[in-house]
């Protein structure tokens, strides 16, 4: 039993932690999306 609730613990942890990334990077790219814009539009150059 205490075996199986630590696999399930561990793997809740896996999970918690890629959840965790992929919203650190998707955040991430967000924000470096937003500066790039940000800058090309203060240079005045347009990205289609």
């Amino acid at each position: 039993m205490a075996k199986t609730s630590g696999l399930l613990s561990l793997l809740l942890w896996i999970l918690f932690i890629q959840v965790t990334i992929s919203f650190g990077l998707l955040l991430l790219g967000a924000l470096g999306l937003a500066a790039v814009s940000l800058v090309s539009a203060i240079l005045g150059i347009s990205i289609v």
